[in-house]
């Protein structure tokens, strides 16, 4: 399977623009979200993909002080679900 350029270079991005970010206290967690039907192989190899783009780019970002999660949504190979799903994950926390 080809490596999912497209997290890796979001990572990589993250990698160069964070350190200027980085948190002052405690561990901000940086958190990606795939969105693939789950209960298909091809939405399990979209979240196995992007758990092996995670596990071999965190390093760096580890070391900045960042954490790194994962956050797999289920769209079931429905369109309304993802968006239901966008919409409840489009919402950002600020530490503080």
């Amino acid at each position: 399977m080809p490596f999912p350029t497209g997290i890796a270079a979001v990572l990589a991005f993250l990698t160069w623009v964070l350190p200027a970010a980085a948190p002052a206290q405690g561990k901000a967690t940086i958190k990606i979200a795939t969105q693939s039907p789950l209960s298909s192989a091809r939405g399990e190899a979209i979240k196995l993909g992007a758990q092996l783009a995670i596990e071999q780019l965190k390093g760096p970002l580890e070391r900045m002080g960042f954490g790194i999660e994962l956050v797999a949504l289920d769209d079931q190979d429905r369109p309304h679900v993802g968006v239901r799903n966008a919409h409840r994950r489009h919402r950002v926390r600020r530490p503080g």
